[in-house]
């Protein structure tokens, strides 16, 4: 059985056929950047897995689709978000069906992840485990009792929203030092062009000069891994979940952030009994959002068995 997944972030959109064992059997990749109408994105996506489809023996289960920002994941509409620009209100389950003619779903892209942990990777034997992407923004996932934890009206709880510091930098959600706002992959690398006038177009770039010992770029990841530590803290001492498991592009500079987070969480979680808790990075790599998108499909079965 193969599933198809659309991971759709704030920098990149990628699409993939993925098997029942959670493993990429094909894939590619567009910048969201490249993508402004929604209509054109569905075409493009569409067609690939069309494309694909054709050489395939069997029809894809269904498709999984995690997207940034805020989804009405029963309904099929993505909501408003910096990063899509045009895109709010547009029903991508819909329009999908249209172009696939298969099973589509929708779902929070970092719950999409969760779930992909959860079915694959580090939560598979947890009944209480939550997945913190980090990439162009923060996003985090929640499994509870074995099911996605969800907000009034099944909306995603946005905790990479909640606030660390009231007097920090703005941030889109409207709030002033929110998580996602400090310790961001896009406002780490904005704080960092502004203070050092660098032109770095991504925070690839960056973690990339703290690889090759740049003093002011190290010290930018730190202060990442700062704010990522109190945040992890926080989350931690409200949940006390059995697992944190850590995705997104952030992991491209493990070696520079782990240590100095898992010191701040042992310094502020002094109620939480952290040797029941495993802080661990994603077992399914780069691809955790598409793993996790198509696994979607999945889940929705096996969380009401």
């Amino acid at each position: 059985m193969f599933i198809g997944g659309i991971d759709i972030g704030g920098t990149k959109i990628s699409a993939g056929v993925v098997s029942s064992r959670g493993s990429i059997v094909d894939f590619c990749e567009f910048r969201t950047s490249d993508l402004h109408d929604p209509y054109e994105a569905v075409a493009q996506i569409g067609d690939y897995f069309n494309t694909i489809q054709q050489r395939m023996e069997e029809p894809l289960y269904g498709i999984g689709i995690g997207c940034t920002g805020p989804v009405d994941p029963f309904n099929g509409r993505i909501g408003s978000v910096e990063f899509l620009q045009g895109w709010a209100g547009f029903n991508i389950v819909s329009e999908f069906k249209k172009k696939v003619r298969t099973p589509v779903y929708l779902e929070n892209d970092a719950d999409a992840a969760a779930i992909g942990e959860k079915l694959f990777g580090n939560g598979h034997d947890s009944d209480h485990f939550i997945n913190v992407t980090v990439g162009t923004g923060i996003g985090v996932g929640i499994i509870f009792n074995k099911q996605l934890f969800r907000g009034v009206d099944g909306t995603h709880p946005e905790i990479g929203h909640h606030i660390i510091d009231p007097s920090g930098p703005s941030c889109s959600c409207g709030a002033r030092g929110c998580w996602e706002s400090l310790a961001g992959g896009r406002a780490t690398l904005i704080a960092f062009n502004n203070k050092y006038g660098m032109e770095f177009t991504s925070a690839t770039e960056l973690y990339e000069a703290a690889r090759n010992n740049d003093k002011n770029a190290l010290e930018a990841v730190r202060n990442e891994a700062f704010y990522l530590g109190i945040g992890l803290s926080n989350i931690i001492t409200i949940f006390a979940p059995d697992i944190v498991s850590i995705s997104g592009g952030i992991l491209r500079c493990q070696d520079l952030i782990w240590d100095p987070i898992l010191q701040l969480v042992r310094q502020n979680c002094g109620f939480t009994d952290l040797r029941k808790i495993k802080i661990i990075p994603s077992a399914l790599g780069q691809h955790t959002g598409l793993i996790g998108a198509a696994g979607i499909c999945l889940f929705l079965e096996v969380s009401h068995d």
